[in-house]
């Protein structure tokens, strides 16, 4: 018994010393001078790891130790174990299953490049074409015996008689009229040249009735009879309506005077109210639909001659004049109009110019387009092309200016910037940040950010987002700017 107790002590004794052999810092042990340089790369190759705290509900806070959300105060809660060698920034992807997708909803459709219309509302009001506006004023001084049109408003045609005038110029210009007809007829002859040639003393005579606005029937008359009346009749010069009377029956007034003016109503002027934001949409040579409550259910038409340069400080707003052919007369100044403008959007942003190839058209008087050379029939300035002032577009020009379109539901729009999804790979979503121009439509114009073919997520995209959020990705919310490693002080 004695001696199975005494070999169960040595045998305890043999393998504790046999096991502090192997623990450092014994005594009377050699320790190794270096360690394997096996177990010295695995101990750099994996650091210490360190804990993410976050908030749910603000993703975007980050810190390395645990507390309370700067912004709302919530409790942050560990979100992902890092390495504190790792410099990563965390990218705005995400792999879904497909049976998640399924379950998602999520839909994509390919970026494309292909032409837009777009139809912008405007209001306006009708009014007179200014061009078209003619003055009667006095050439001579004299009285307004009669009138023939006493109230504002009142049609005339062209040769109509409006007054009857006195003036004792007139009648000096008759006799003037009678004694050099008389004299050419008589056939002075001039031998010394002392006295001026019958015949230019006549013309002159017809020339000087003619400027006074005497017609050829008026002046034929008085070398026919041979006499002096004691008034003139005044006739239009146009047809229109009158726009304004200056004078009274038994009234005089002075050479110079306005007297009447007379508009023609047969071409008037539409002039809308455009917002700023609705220039992109309008350019020259546009063609314009409007309507009227006088006509209800019928569309008339216009074209776009002038887009005024400046603001209305008051208002906000451009005033675009349309020109409108009212020949059929249905058409009154002062009509309110809801108009509609086409506008065919290029790859900038802004409208296309279009149906001017091969036009001809007056730069001082923008309204005037023709389909031949010429003249302008306003101020008989020679006509130019469209292409000369560069409202045309050539065939690839206008081919290469397609945009490029995604649908309105693509894009995720937040005060500053523009997110949209894409599919980069089968099952991989990829936050993107792109430009917008404008909304054409149902769709976008994509000014930079994709290209043609990239798949956008069309539907679903408010749920890649949310998820990326609960990661603490960069998301629509927050970009990879915006994370912030240690919670700072929010200030309301």
């Amino acid at each position: 018994m004695k001696k199975m107790l005494v070999y169960f002590l040595v045998s305890t004794l043999v393998q504790v010393i046999a096991f502090s052999a192997d623990m450092p810092g014994m005594p009377g042990m050699k320790m190794p001078d270096t360690v394997p340089a096996a177990q010295d790369n695995v101990q750099k190759e994996e650091p210490p790891a360190q804990q993410i705290w976050t908030c749910s509900m603000h993703p975007q806070i980050r810190s390395d130790k645990p507390g309370k959300c700067p912004i709302c105060g919530m409790t942050l809660i560990p979100v992902a174990e890092t390495h504190e060698s790792s410099t990563a920034t965390p990218r705005a992807v995400l792999t879904l299953s497909p049976s998640a997708i399924n379950l998602a909803g999520i839909e994509t459709t390919p970026v494309v490049r292909k032409e837009a219309l777009a139809e912008i509302n405007l209001v306006g009001k009708i009014n007179f074409n200014e061009t078209r506006n003619v003055t009667i004023s006095a050439k001579f001084p004299g009285r307004v015996e009669k009138l023939y049109l006493n109230y504002v408003g009142a049609p005339l045609t062209k040769g109509e008689h409006i007054a009857e005038i006195f003036s004792a110029e007139i009648a000096v210009l008759q006799r003037e009229l009678i004694l050099t007809k008389k004299n050419k007829t008589d056939g002075n002859i001039n031998i010394n040249n002392s006295l001026p040639d019958p015949q230019k003393t006549f013309d002159a005579a017809v020339n000087k009735a003619k400027l006074w606005g005497l017609t050829d029937d008026q002046i034929n008359n008085i070398l026919k009879t041979g006499t002096i009346s004691r008034t003139m009749t005044l006739y239009s010069p146009v047809i229109g309506i009158v726009k304004e009377q200056k004078v009274l029956e038994n009234q005089y007034f002075k050479e110079g005077d306005v007297l009447f003016v007379i508009s023609d109503l047969s071409s008037l002027w539409l002039i809308l109210d455009a917002y700023e934001q609705d220039l992109p949409y309008l350019h020259y040579g546009q063609e314009v639909e409007f309507s009227v409550e006088a006509f209800p259910g019928k569309k008339f038409h216009g074209t776009v001659a002038y887009i005024n340069p400046t603001v209305d400080e008051t208002t906000r707003t451009v005033q675009v004049r349309v020109i409108i052919d009212n020949k059929d007369g249905k058409l009154k100044p002062g009509m309110f109009a809801h108009a509609t403008v086409f506008a065919h959007m290029g790859a900038d942003g802004t409208a296309i110019p279009e149906n001017l190839d091969g036009k001809w058209i007056c730069p001082m008087h923008p309204e005037v387009i023709e389909d031949k050379p010429g003249k302008c029939p306003i101020c008989s300035m020679p006509l130019e092309t469209a292409a000369e002032l560069g409202l045309t577009l050539s065939p690839e020009q206008q081919k290469m200016s397609l945009p490029m379109l995604i649908p309105a539901t693509a894009p995720l729009i937040t005060g500053k910037r523009t997110v949209v999804y894409i599919e980069a790979k089968p099952g991989e979503f990829e936050g993107r940040e792109i430009e917008l121009g404008p909304k054409v439509g149902g769709f976008y114009i994509v000014e930079s950010g994709l290209k043609v073919g990239d798949k956008v997520v069309v539907k679903g995209n408010f749920k890649l987002d949310s998820e990326l959020q609960i990661q603490a990705k960069p998301s629509m919310m927050n970009d990879d700017t915006e994370t912030q490693t240690t919670p700072t002080t929010h200030q309301h």
